[in-house]
């Protein structure tokens, strides 16, 4: 239990040891997988409790990932509190997948605003005939946002706004 710019936050986190919180999914990890792992761990950090392990892991069967401690974990939650509260009133153009692309491309590869809004779109139409629809045939998105282009500036700031700190604490365990 903790307050955080005004929001009372309640939850349980599981699979505390020693060493840190794990986090396993045995498939490969998508955009929600990150976010899910990233949430908790920075929610372990600010509660700051004496003893408890400051790392996180994140497990899968493609890939294994550490959290490393977050100093400002809790200006991280009130960042994503501002986000949900801001979209009570307007749709949030933050859509985990088509983010998470862009976030890879841009935060990690190291690549441009341009080429990671490709990578964003690639995810956000998909098209017929790849394996799964894209991210804009959600019902929630398609209702927020038909007849618009919602990758854009705002998207993209967002997408950084979220993306940056996680990725800034992520650590590859792979060789």
């Amino acid at each position: 239990n903790m307050e955080v710019s005004g929001f009372m936050l309640t939850g349980r986190i599981d699979s505390i040891h020693a060493d840190g919180v794990t986090h396993f999914r045995y498939a490969r990890f998508k955009a929600m997988d990150f976010l899910q792992a990233w949430l908790r761990h920075i929610a372990l950090n600010a509660a700051g409790k004496e003893g408890y392990p400051r790392r996180s892991y994140l497990l899968g069967s493609a890939g294994a990932y550490e959290y490393t401690a977050v100093d400002e974990a809790e200006e991280i939650i009130a960042g994503f509190l501002k986000a949900y509260w801001a979209g009570l009133s307007k749709p949030c153009k933050f859509f985990p997948d088509s983010s998470w692309a862009y976030a890879q491309a841009v935060l990690i590869n190291g690549k441009s605003k341009e080429r990671g809004a490709q990578e964003a779109r690639k995810i956000w139409e998909r098209s017929d005939f790849g394996e799964r629809p894209g991210e804009c045939d959600e019902p929630y998105f398609s209702l927020c946002f038909r007849n618009l282009d919602p990758l854009d500036t705002e998207f993209e700031g967002i997408a950084e706004e979220i993306f940056a700190p996680l990725i800034a604490h992520q650590r590859d365990l792979q060789p």
